[in-house]
Parts: structure tokens; sequence; C-alpha cells
């Protein structure tokens, strides 16, 4: 896999996924922003790298996003944008307040659609957008309502962006359970306890995860080689590990 001479924009680079594929595309040769609110953890990023530009970006707020957006437009056209955010809270729906429905939707779906409209001036004609979601989208979980609800409309606002922007390649990447990352670093043991017991009585564990270095391995690779076959379109794919379910 190369990306010799590819700017890829990575968001949400600080940890995770995000990280990792920010490091693996600047190993591939790639000229690669790595964006995220935490700057130490960006140029951790980048120093484990070798490379990478690291640029503040708080995804919720207008200006960061106006800004970021500025000042990629100013550079060489973006040829691969990948966006992998994502913040929840684990509580029940009668649970989670208007302030908690706010913060999830702001993160996971209003910045993200704000910020990708924003960057389609400064992509690449032949460049990719690809947007990572959940796979609670299509398979809620007790405890994570919110969080899935604004994954499955991101879907829609990755779909919507085909019809108003035919020409532009945007992906989006259903993700299954990975790690290591730091999705649920928040929640606690008295409310993981119930959460866990309800998703495995329901079928909804695996018997392993995918590995966070081998997710963000096959995204690049696929990326990488639609960046070089620039008349196919990479609409929608679905990740999650090939172990069998647990017994409930």
């Amino acid at each position: 896999m190369s990306l010799d001479g590819k700017r890829v924009v990575v968001v949400g680079a600080s940890a995770g996924i995000g990280r990792a594929l920010a490091v693996g595309a600047s190993r591939a040769g790639a000229d690669v922003v790595l964006a995220a609110r935490r700057v130490e953890a960006l140029e951790a990023a980048a120093a484990e790298a070798g490379a990478g530009t690291p640029v503040p970006l708080d995804i919720g707020d207008a200006a960061s996003r106006e800004a970021f957006a500025a000042e990629l437009a100013a550079g060489p056209p973006v040829d691969l944008v990948v966006v992998s955010v994502g913040v929840a809270d684990l509580r029940r729906l009668a649970e989670t307040d208007d302030d908690g429905w706010s913060s999830t939707l702001t993160t996971n779906l209003v910045g993200v659609a704000r910020l990708v409209d924003g960057l389609l001036p400064a992509l690449a004609p032949t460049g990719i957008v690809a947007v990572l979601s959940s796979e609670t989208s299509r398979h809620p979980r007790w405890g994570l309502v919110p969080y899935a609800a604004s994954k499955a409309a991101l879907e829609v606002v990755v779909a919507g962006l085909r019809l108003e922007h035919p020409g532009v390649r945007v992906s989006c990447a259903v993700v299954g359970a990975t790690q290591p990352t730091e999705f649920g670093a928040r929640f606690t043991m008295d409310q993981l306890g119930p959460a866990m017991a309800d998703w495995r009585r329901r079928g909804l564990f695996q018997q392993e995860t995918m590995a966070t270095d081998e997710v963000a391995g096959l995204l690049l690779g696929l990326y990488a080689t639609a960046l070089a076959h620039p008349g196919v379109g990479v609409e929608e794919i679905v990740l999650r590990s090939p172990s069998p379910l647990q017994e409930p």
C-alpha cells in the first residue's frame, strides 16, 4: 500500500482508529493532517509516525470548524478525508436529559455534517470523504440508544451528501467492536454491569473484538486502492469480527 504524494486528513486522530489511521497513512507516504481537540495527543501520534501536521479542531464548535476548513483550503487539494469521531454516555433513554442529547448529537452528527460540508471545497476532484459509523446504528444497545440514533442519522447524511454532490465519492464505514480505543472510557462499572448483561442476553457480543491497527490497515488499504481507481465509488462497507457470538 502506498499513499505517496497524497494529502490525507484524519479527524479524530488523537486516539483509537483515527490515531491508527493517521499513523498508518503517514508511514505509507502521505502528507497527513491530524485533527482533534487534544493537541498533545496529536503531537504524540505524529511523533510515533515520524511525520504529520497536528492541527487543533473542536468539531462541535463552528468557529473551530471554519478555521480548520480555511486552513486546508489554503493548501494543496485533499485526496482523502477520514472522520473518526464519536462520544457516548451509557444510560437509559429515560435518564438522558436535554444536555446529554445535545452533546451527543452535536459531536456525532451536526459537527460531522457541518465539517464535511465545509471541507468539500478543499477536496481533490478524485478525492474521497470517508465517515466512520457504528454497528449500533443497525442494532441499538441498551444504554447506547442516543449514540446509535446519532450514528443512524449520520448515515442518512452521508447518503444525502452523495445526492447533493454527484461525482464526489463519499464513503461510510460501519465498524463493529474494536479494541483498544477510548470509546467507553467514561463508563463506570456500575453502568457497565447491567448494560453488558443485557447485551450478552440479546446476543450482541462476539467472542472476539477486532484489533484497532487491523481495522485501520484495512481501511487505508481500501481507500488507497480506491484513490488509484477514481471511477469506482466505495459507498458503504461493514467491518465486524468474524468470531462467533457469545452464548447468552
